[in-house]
């Protein structure tokens, strides 16, 4: 069966979302598409993790009974992904009944579990450990800089309890063959690498319960214990196909994608790989973990001023450019820098002036000079298939590379052939040039789709109309 199983991170739910949030989801939702044009079989998951102790003081802060604070925040993750045209086929929320079954159920297991050295998965004990309240997480010295977690800039504070832990590091000699043989792709070029330096660094074992956390799901066998934040929210790629016994989950199952950011690397690419392992359960193909950006080369602050909202950018750009913008600044995986002037001059330049331009000025020559009939019958004078094997690859950036290249080529065309010119006096030749250009701006659309698939549609409608005309433009100077 072609089938293509692709997955955000469910983001936290302690504040709104932000630009993040919007360009990891937007490049799933591109690479969605894409599959889907491919004629595969998709389940595109994102979601929210709702549970935890950060959680719990971020509704008590805004003074609100945690329930309605996270229905509030889920909403307005749910509004932007509809003003993003995101096209998710389902939207967990760890505080969804049916997810609480699943991390129950694989709890359950997990603690009838054996690690490859014939132990229990799980044993309880008391720890005592450095503990960022920002990420919800144990670190240790060396994850520590200047006495501060490097995340968050706060100080770790020490937390002593008695938990239930998982034997990580009876997993490592698996771990690394798995991630030598690649049974477990980790992209772009580079992660990999980060992931066998945090095996070879040195595993220890984990926490995956805490005491004194109200807000998550009990422990099943230990209810004076909540399940780890961090294990809840990765068990919801299980939980959103119905684990463990549904139709849904073995058809879609192992996840195609993992899409991520390079913060949560170690925990998708070590701890989730690991507690699958415990429970026999098929690997997902491969993860992505992306870069961060900037904003003006400083990190993004309420505090700094320099946040850009996702909802400012759809209401000057519109949804679809906004999309096309968020993925075409820099190189997806890498780190990058953005700010309203490169977001501003990325629309001019790509859009407005580039891809818009040549639709108003080839449509306008079909209408004014051939009666809105494109006159003949030719292929594209550019070829962008190698588009395909980019998006294959998840090299977004690459891909709208391509179509930007074919756009300026299209341009250049029309100014090297001087079309203007000769449809006055060699009517025939410019009819056989622009049919050419349709054929090429039609590719072009198809090819956009899964960035922009309302400004595909808008361009397919015009060129397959009884009467073509030039309409409005595409991209409207802001």
């Amino acid at each position: 069966m072609n089938k293509f199983y692709i997955t955000t991170p469910i983001f936290y739910l302690n504040g709104s979302p932000h630009i993040g949030h919007a360009y990891t989801t937007v490049a799933a939702d591109v690479l969605a598409r894409f599959q889907r044009q491919n004629k595969q079989e998709v389940f595109f998951l994102t979601g929210t993790d709702e549970h935890g102790a950060k959680i719990a003081k971020s509704a008590q802060k805004a003074n609100m009974e945690v329930h309605k604070f996270c229905d509030k925040n889920a909403q307005a993750f749910l509004k932007l992904w509809e003003g993003l045209g995101i096209s998710y086929d389902d939207f967990l929320r760890t505080s969804e009944p049916r997810h609480e079954e699943a991390v129950k159920e694989f709890l359950n297991q997990l603690k009838s579990a054996k690690t490859p050295k014939n132990r229990p998965a799980l044993y309880e004990d008391e720890y005592s450990g450095l503990y960022c309240e920002g990420c919800e997480a144990y670190k240790t010295e060396s994850d520590i800089e200047n006495g501060l977690c490097p995340e968050h800039k706060i100080k770790p504070i020490t937390l002593k309890e008695r938990n239930w832990f998982f034997r990580l590091l009876d997993f490592e000699e698996s771990l690394k063959k798995q991630i030598g043989l690649k049974k477990m792709k980790i992209m772009p070029e580079g992660r990999q690498k980060e992931v066998a330096g945090f095996i070879k660094h040195g595993l220890t074992d984990i926490a995956i319960s805490r005491a004194n956390v109200p807000w998550g799901i009990k422990v099943p066998f230990d209810e004076s214990q909540t399940v780890y934040v961090w294990v809840d929210a990765l068990i919801n790629y299980l939980s959103a196909l119905g684990w463990p016994k549904s139709k849904k989950f073995e058809k879609f199952w192992p996840a195609d994608l993992h899409l991520i950011g390079k913060d949560i690397l170690k925990f998708h690419a070590v701890i989730w790989p690991a507690l699958l392992m415990a429970l026999k359960i098929e690997l997902p193909k491969s993860i992505f973990a992306h870069g961060y950006f900037t904003v003006g080369d400083e990190k993004m602050s309420k505090s700094v001023g320099n946040v850009i909202s996702p909802e400012h950018l759809i209401k000057q750009f519109g949804a679809d450019a906004t999309r096309y913008l968020l993925l075409s600044l820099y190189p997806f995986g890498q780190d990058g820098d953005i700010t309203i002037e490169k977001i501003n001059l990325k629309y001019k330049s790509a859009l407005a002036n580039g891809l818009g331009n040549l639709v108003s000025r080839v449509l306008n020559l079909v209408e004014t000079e051939f009666e809105g009939v494109i006159p003949v019958a030719v292929p594209s004078p550019r070829n962008l298939k190698n588009r395909n094997k980019l998006l294959e690859n998840e090299e977004i950036y690459e891909a709208i590379g391509e179509i930007e290249d074919a756009v300026a080529f299209a341009n250049q065309y029309i100014e090297k052939n001087k079309l203007w010119q000769i449809v006055k006096t060699k009517k025939e030749e410019a009819g056989i040039i622009l049919s050419g250009l349709c054929a090429l701006i039609c590719e072009i659309a198809k090819y956009i789709d899964p960035i922009m698939p309302n400004i595909s549609k808008d361009i397919t409608d015009r060129l397959s109309a009884k009467k073509i005309t030039k309409g409005e433009p595409l991209f409207p100077i802001v």
